[in-house]
């Protein structure tokens, strides 16, 4: 088992500070330090404390797919078989599979969330055929996912 996290007490620019990098990573020192009022190195002190702490983990760019040509953005729901292996090491596997963006392993009746996306339906039928070939998967439901708010 691993040991718990130490949960960090943010205070009111803390949390302030990782609003405006969740909105905008790019967001630089000087834009967040007019709008709190405060001085820029203060800023860079607080971000680079927060990195330290392990609160922010990194940044991100966030991708318009539909520009790629990816239309098709889908959920399968996925059971693995009784296996030896764990359900980290299943979800590595799917992971890797071309086509699947995220695995998330889950408590229920399912026991993996995938993220897939693809250029078109035929694309999506390859990539849930792949991952429900794979021997320690049972069987899959996949839902395609309409819109996102």
């Amino acid at each position: 088992m691993e040991p718990e996290e130490t949960k960090l007490k943010l205070d009111e620019i803390d949390a302030k500070i990782i609003e405006m990098l969740m909105k905008d990573a790019r967001a630089s020192l000087e834009e967040i330090s007019e709008k709190l009022k405060i001085s820029k190195s203060t800023v860079h002190y607080r971000i680079k404390k927060l990195k330290e702490n392990g609160v922010i983990e990194g940044f991100t760019t966030k991708i318009n797919y539909k520009k790629l040509g990816y239309e098709i953005y889908a959920l399968s729901c996925v059971k693995a078989k009784y296996h030896q292996q764990s359900l980290e090491s299943v979800a590595m596997k799917i992971k890797e599979l071309e086509g699947v963006e995220n695995v998330y392993v889950i408590l229920g009746e399912m026991d993996f969330f995938v993220m897939i996306r693809a250029k078109d339906k035929d694309q999506l039928k390859a990539i849930v055929e792949k991952m429900i070939a794979l021997p320690e998967i049972d069987h899959s439901s996949t839902y395609l996912i309409i819109t996102s708010v």
